[in-house]
């Protein structure tokens, strides 16, 4: 496998999709701690 010859811009894109990817599950679980944080008091919606 040859190395890799990105350009800026390409390495932003995949850091982006490999962000999106692995933090998407956590988001909603994010979301409602910080509802909780910010004194919102809601439970997390199942």
């Amino acid at each position: 496998m040859e190395a890799l010859d990105l350009t800026r811009g390409e390495l932003i894109v995949i850091a982006f999709l490999f962000f999106v990817v692995v933090a998407a599950p956590w988001v909603p679980r994010l979301g409602s701690w910080i509802a909780e944080r910010l004194g919102g008091g809601e439970p997390p919606p199942a």
